[in-house]
Parts: C-alpha cells; sequence; structure tokens
C-alpha cells in the first residue's frame, strides 16, 4: 500500500508485515499481490543516536538466508504508532550501497543516492 517503500514496490511487494519483539527476535512478512508470502527472521539490536527521535538499529537476518543490515527508525507518536524504518544491507556488501544514518536522516542511503525509495512506513496494529 501507501507505506510500502518504493524499492520494495518495484520488487512487486504491496504490504509488510514487522513484529519486532522485546527479546531482539523479529519476523518479517511481506507479500506480493497474487498472496505470496516471504518470511525474514533473526534478531536486532537498537542504540539511541545524537539526533533526537532517531534510533540506530543493526538487523541480523538468520533466514531465509544469513546478513546483516544497518539503518535506522524513528516512532512516531500518533494513533496509531507510527514507525519510520530504513535500512540498507552490509554483509554481504552490495556495490555502492551504504546504509542511511541518524545525521543524515531518512532517505540517506546511499548518502542520499537512494532518496525516500528505501524509506518504510510501519503502522502499529493490534
Amino acid at each position: 500500500g501507501t507505506n510500502v517503500a518504493p524499492l520494495l514496490i518495484a520488487a512487486g511487494i504491496d504490504s509488510v508485515y514487522a513484529h519486532f519483539k522485546g527479546d531482539n527476535t523479529y519476523l518479517v512478512e511481506s507479500f506480493t499481490p497474487d498472496g505470496s508470502k516471504t518470511t525474514l527472521t533473526g534478531t536486532f539490536s537498537q542504540q539511541r543516536s545524537t539526533v533526537t527521535g532517531i534510533w540506530n538499529i543493526t538487523v541480523n537476518q538468520s533466514s531465509p538466508n544469513a546478513l546483516v543490515s544497518e539503518g535506522i527508525f524513528r516512532v512516531i507518536d500518533q494513533n496509531p504508532l507510527m514507525m519510520k524504518y530504513e535500512i540498507a544491507q552490509t554483509d554481504p556488501a552490495i556495490v555502492g550501497v551504504t546504509p542511511p544514518t541518524a545525521t543524515g536522516g531518512f532517505g540517506s542511503t546511499s548518502g542520499g543516492a537512494f532518496g525516500v525509495m528505501n524509506v518504510q512506513t510501519y503502522l502499529k496494529i493490534n
């Protein structure tokens, strides 16, 4: 839908469900218009950045394949809660791709080369 990052839409994804748990594990499910689902699982760590409201995050994906991504997120206090989220794969490295930074803000993947194409918005559901 309208909250899916344009890069994911270009890959045929039309919706994303993410569950970041208190034990620092996560489950992300992405769906295509025909109902096909891809499930990603792993662990994550988060740290406060020097930019108010923006946190750094490292995602260690274990399934379906092992990789590491780094980036930023911000939770916006509204109803429902909203989270802006932007990460980029760092291991194995992708030529020309660098993670976004809190000081660079959202849209700073690869020094801003992608603009907001890599920014995902999540809304909290109960």
